[in-house]
């Protein structure tokens, strides 16, 4: 290298040097640093490319300093190392027109083992299951589940009968039911139920209608529907299915046109359905609601446009349509529909390449999509979890003490588990596993409402409302382990006379409550009764318990005349015994009364 060359690169290689000690500034055209920065990046036409890492890649960096970011290619978030967890902010990125908190997005999940398509899928509690459908060259039978929490899918047995595409399938109480389609010869009218717990499929009652394939089932409630679909022509047959006597019931056929491959979900207590193809008058895009009370279909809002074999599902109080052969091509548009307005919204497009005879099914809060035909021979094994908007942030500003780890997707998580929501759908508080809506590791305070010793919760109205009010409104709603319970009102016991006492076993701590109407019989003359006090006990194996809370004060009785006055009363056994429970009289006006006496209620012990 000659000196006239030596001497520019030395005086670069100085000014450079230089710089890092101050400010630096780089950007299309030379610029002066803002004074708050050591690194100004400007430019109108580039952006700043972080290092791009799976989750397994990010958790592999050794000692990650604080503040060190990432962009996560597996959830499309930027990952920030806060000093102990890697924390997320996709939950506060904005997607597109009335996107906020993560949603209306897509994420893809793992791939189930094996492409296909016209396969059966449904969800079961918090997992997804898929299985039957149509491979490269083979029908298929296998059965697979996915837990989201781990993103992993597991095979399970394969489904009674003989392998098939284009069956049904739904969910009821805890069991998946799957049947129908075709096996490359017949059309099926076999229909099984599978138990996630055993792992084992049991067959049940054939389909009441004639074998098909490319039907439309869901549930509604503890029943499931069937309906439409073709079986060597179409059909618009719909049919209840009840587990309860394992029978299939005919009911108002669907009032559109004959059709396959229509798209449907149950929502609210009413299923839906429409779209598909008709022999009489092709592609469709009608859309209605069946009604299971008054058996009655009504027709609602068309699809935005026709639909053959697209997939559906349902969160929370709205259902979603995407993916289908439309009449020139595929389409991954999604649309988002609300019963309560009767109305369609467009939401983010499904970010793969379209499909048709895919599975759809929700968990939670968050619909997926699976499988799928792309083109002839060419299967998806993929799987897309969807999260629709909301219509408010989960909370506001500033975040909550102890570190919001995630804001993701729409489930929120604090470091400490105190707060966790799962993309299940349930909430913890004190536990980041809940098993159920919500589920609380701890002691549970209500401040207001005027509680107080001794109060329960007690609904108030038909909207869930409650608020606290006396144990003895209605026992049995109290719950707890019945240790002892009389039968209620409809039996008598005597309490005066040859009758003896129940005797009620009770322990120490045990917790009684009595509710129901005492009598001290008929007066057997005419007499007056200045003062008296009633009331019961119970004496047995230890101290007895009793009450004097109903004083008495009558100038003059009938002969014959009964009387009849209330108990309620909740008390804590303070030592273990046998009980007898009777009348208590503090006076001798128990000689004008016969021996009819009479305690009619129940008497229930929590331990």
């Amino acid at each position: 290298m000659n000196a006239m060359l030596r001497l520019p690169l030395l005086l670069l290689f100085i000014t450079c040097y230089g710089a890092l000690f101050g400010q630096a500034s780089l950007s299309n055209t030379p610029s002066t640093p803002d004074a708050s920065a050591m690194l100004d990046i400007q430019s109108t036409n580039k952006g700043l490319l972080i290092p791009r890492l799976t989750t397994a890649q990010r958790n592999a960096i050794a000692a990650p300093a604080t503040g060190l970011q990432v962009f996560n290619l597996d959830d499309n978030c930027i990952d920030i190392y806060d000093g102990t967890n890697w924390a997320k902010t996709c939950g506060w990125k904005q997607t597109g027109v009335g996107d906020s908190m993560g949603t209306n997005a897509w994420v893809r999940k793992a791939d189930v083992v094996g492409a296909r398509s016209f396969a059966v899928g449904f969800s079961i509690g918090n997992k997804g299951y898929v299985g039957t459908g149509r491979g490269v060259s083979v029908y298929l039978k296998d059965f697979w589940e996915y837990d989201p929490a781990t993103n992993v899918w597991t095979q399970k047995a394969d489904i009674g009968g003989v392998a098939r595409i284009g069956g049904t399938g739904f969910s009821i109480a805890g069991k998946g039911y799957l049947g129908l389609g075709f096996d490359g010869i017949n059309h099926l009218i076999d229909f099984w139920e599978f138990n996630p717990s055993t792992n084992v499929w049991t067959a049940k009652a054939n389909f009441g209608g004639a074998g098909r394939r490319e039907t439309v089932g869901f549930a509604i409630g503890n029943k499931g529907y069937v309906g439409t679909g073709y079986t060597s022509f179409y059909v618009n047959d719909f049919w209840e299915y009840d587990p309860q006597i394992n029978a299939w019931i005919p009911r108002a056929s669907f009032p559109g046109t004959r059709r396959y491959g229509a798209v449907g979900f149950g929502l609210n207590g009413k299923g839906y359905l429409g779209a598909g193809f008709s022999d009489i008058d092709g592609f469709k895009k009608d859309f209605w609601e069946y009604d299971p009370v008054s058996n009655a279909w009504l027709q609602k809002a068309d699809l935005p446009a026709s639909r053959l074999n697209a997939i559906g599902f349902n969160i929370a109080n709205k259902g979603y349509v995407s993916l289908d052969f439309t009449v020139n091509s595929g389409t991954t548009e999604l649309w988002e529909y609300t019963p309560s307005a009767n109305a369609w919204t467009q939401r983010k497009s499904f970010p793969g390449v379209a499909r048709y005879g895919a599975v759809g099914f929700s968990i939670g809060n968050q619909g997926y999509v699976n499988t799928g035909q792309i083109a002839p021979l060419t299967y998806s094994a993929e799987t897309w979890q969807y999260t629709p908007p909301v219509s408010a942030p989960i909370y506001s500003l500033p975040t909550p003490s102890g570190g919001a780890s995630s804001i993701n997707d729409g489930a929120w998580t604090i470091n400490n588990p105190d707060i966790y929501s799962s993309n299940s759908g349930n909430v913890g508080i004190g536990t980041s596993s809940p098993a159920a809506k919500l589920d609380v590791n701890g002691t549970i305070r209500i401040a207001g409402g005027n509680p107080g010793p001794g109060k329960v919760l007690t609904s108030t109205g038909s909207n869930g409302t409650a608020s606290w009010g006396s144990a003895i409104v209605d026992v049995r709603a109290l719950g707890g382990a019945i240790v002892s319970s009389l039968p209620t009102v409809a039996n008598i016991w005597q309490f005066v006379g040859s009758s003896a006492p129940p005797v009620i076993p009770l322990l120490a701590g045990d917790r009684v409550i009595v509710s129901g109407v005492m009598s001290l019989g008929k007066t057997v003359a005419g007499s007056d009764l200045v003062y008296t006090a009633v009331g019961y006990s119970l004496n047995g194996g230890g101290p007895s318990v009793a009450s004097f809370n109903f004083p008495i004060s009558r100038p003059h009785f009938n002969a014959g005349e009964r009387l009849v006055f209330p108990v309620t009363d909740v008390f804590t056994v303070s030592t273990s015994g046998n009980y007898q429970f009777g009348l208590m009289i503090q006076s001798p006006f128990l000689n004008y009364f016969d021996n009819n006496d009479y305690f009619s209620g129940f008497i229930q012990v929590y331990r």
